[in-house]
């Protein structure tokens, strides 16, 4: 929490009112506080010693004391409370953990892992020689959320697709865990990460309590209620929400048209996060470099360079680099293929059990790194077709989320998702929303990391190995 240095006003009275004291931050609440208790214990009149008046005075002293102890109980409340004005709800909110296992956390972020590969095959079918990026994080916890309210064989598909292996509850709970711990070092100032969530629905609707206690449980996502009649309204507030949560960066993620008045609730997941690298590259080294795209021609890029100790392995015609933000605790992967062409091919064969095992056959080498720079905003893109090619069919052809209302029959419309990266000499920057829509010096032989071709990168947190950001780069 940001501390300021503001007086603190201790406005003079008449005798027979107490001080008046006026305190907009916890720093200066110290200095009220002990001003309180001068005034409370120094202040006392001066009493004839008498057996009665010191029978009187006891008493008295023992009224006083009361007096301190709720006086002191009331500023350290509003002490308390000061301190988290100012803080936001996410933040509040990710303060207390829950208790889970290590275990738990690790099928979780595995399971995410394979769906990120699951659902970069798809994407990528048709649109091999296309920039591709996406945050498998956000789109999972978004559906994540609608699971919540499925029942039968629409969960059990919600569950198969997204790699979801726990029990019910012990699954959101670890996912409250890890949106909790994201934050978390959001906070702390070693990054600047932010993961938010939303639920916007029909002002009136018929929603469970059960569903909705839930959301606001292990999602932090309070239950907005618009009018999805007027949908052009519904949808830019729901848009202004989601450009507030990534700093302006994914705008109109619901396009004209995406609701309709027969529209019941929109989920929506906001993730976004900003990393220094933790040995910056130098501006003055970045220079004009060619860089070779999939069908041979050359495009001019802004090359920056640098050698530095880095985790790197070569696997199965792959170079892997892992190039780590301040903290180390969340690093960028960046794995270039053999050669110009090799992507489009051997792009099919990642999984995330390759991965696990090249990322722990990593060791701390000297390497020069040549990696362009780059700034890519996706178009916002519908998941619908890509989801049920998995195999999550129905929750989009004959859905039963009878555990968000038992009125009607609800489906999923579509899920929409849209992403931005910028990779610069500094760090990099991402974001990314999901909407699901619920409708009715050097040595020669040393190895050397130079994407001057097309690449696939990630952004990755190191300590629960949970994919946050994935993508491919054909054209920076």
């Amino acid at each position: 929490m940001r501390e300021s240095h503001v007086p603190v006003n201790i406005r003079k009275l008449p005798k027979s009112v107490p001080y008046s004291i006026q305190a907009n931050n916890h720093l200066s609440m110290d200095i009220c506080l002990q001003t309180l208790l001068h005034t409370l214990l120094f202040t006392m009149p001066v009493r004839t010693h008498c057996v009665y008046a010191q029978r009187k005075d006891r008493t008295m002293k023992e009224t006083k004391r009361s007096i301190l102890l709720v006086l002191l109980f009331v500023v350290i409340s509003v002490w308390m409370t000061g301190c988290s004005l100012g803080m936001s709800d996410e933040a509040l909110w990710s303060q207390q953990l829950p208790e889970v296992e290590s275990s738990d956390i690790k099928k979780l972020t595995d399971g995410n892992s394979q769906f990120a590969f699951d659902l970069y095959h798809q994407l990528r079918k048709g649109k091999e020689t296309q920039n591709i990026f996406f945050s498998p994080y956000s789109i999972s916890t978004a559906l994540a959320m609608a699971q919540l309210g499925a029942r039968g064989n629409t969960a059990k598909e919600m569950a198969d697709v997204l790699h979801f292996s726990l029990p019910t509850e012990q699954l959101h709970t670890s996912l409250e865990w890890l949106q909790k711990d994201l934050n978390n070092r959001g906070f702390k100032g070693a990054h600047e990460i932010s993961v938010a969530n939303r639920l916007w629905g029909q002002k009136g609707y018929p929603f469970l309590q059960e569903f909705l206690d839930a959301q606001s449980k292990h999602y932090n996502a309070p239950l907005e209620e618009l009018d999805f009649g007027n949908t052009e309204e519904a949808r830019k507030t729901i848009n202004t929400w989601v450009e507030q949560k990534t700093k302006d960066r994914i705008k109109e993620l619901l396009k004209p048209g995406s609701i309709s008045p027969d529209t019941r609730l929109v989920l929506t997941n906001a993730i976004y996060f900003k990393g220094l690298w933790e040995k910056p590259f130098d501006s003055k080294d970045t220079s004009k470099k060619t860089f070779t795209l999939a069908d041979g021609s050359q495009h001019e890029v802004d090359m920056m360079r640098k050698t530095d100790d880095v985790l790197y392995t070569e696997q199965e015609g792959w170079k892997l680099v892992s190039l780590p933000f301040k903290n180390k605790d969340i690093s960028m992967v960046l794995m270039l293929p053999k050669d110009t062409t090799a992507l489009k091919d051997m792009g099919a064969m990642l999984n995330v059990e390759k991965l696990n095992k090249w990322i722990g056959s990593m060791t701390e080498r000297s390497v020069p790194i040549y990696l362009p720079k780059f700034k890519l905003t996706t178009e916002s893109i519908s998941l619908s077709e890509s989801l049920q090619a998995l195999g999550m069919k129905d929750a989009f052809l004959n859905a039963d989320f009878s555990g968000i209302t038992d009125k009607e029959q609800l489906g999923i419309s579509d899920v929409l998702h849209k992403a931005f990266i910028e990779v610069n000499e500094e760090g990099s920057e991402a974001a990314a929303a999901t909407a699901v829509v619920v409708k009715g010096g050097y040595d020669p032989n040393a190895p050397v990391f130079n994407a001057n071709r097309p690449f696939i990168l990630m952004i990755r947190d190191n300590t629960t190995g949970n994919i946050m950001f994935m993508g491919q780069i054909m054209k920076p």
